[in-house]
């Protein structure tokens, strides 16, 4: 679920973490659209890289390559604005995790 604040996890150097996002209904076609919101791209590649994509472009490994942080984010085309609470702004952005890496 992409939340306002994000989920958040810790990973060593060199550990994965797979991402899902959620299929859309069947609509009345029959038309599928995979995945409902795209996958996440990393804020900070020099922390953590995506690594494979399934087929069905639902799913994706993202592996820890160094210390630091980073958030993945999903396309704001795909996003609604949120209203942050804590820190008062309206974004587009959809943090979808935060990782934390550490060595």
């Amino acid at each position: 679920m992409l939340v306002v604040p994000a989920q958040q996890v810790t990973l060593d150097v060199g550990q994965r973490i797979d991402v899902h996002m959620t299929e859309e209904g069947t609509g009345p076609h029959g038309n599928k659209w995979v995945p409902a919101t795209p996958l996440p791209a990393s804020s900070r590649p020099s922390v953590l890289i995506r690594s494979t994509v399934s087929p069905d472009r639902a799913t994706a490994t993202y592996r820890a390559v160094g210390s630091g942080d980073a958030v993945l984010t999903s396309s704001r085309a795909f996003c609604l604005h949120v209203r942050h609470h804590r820190d008062r702004e309206t974004t587009g952005s959809c943090p979808a995790i935060e990782i934390t890496v550490v060595p």
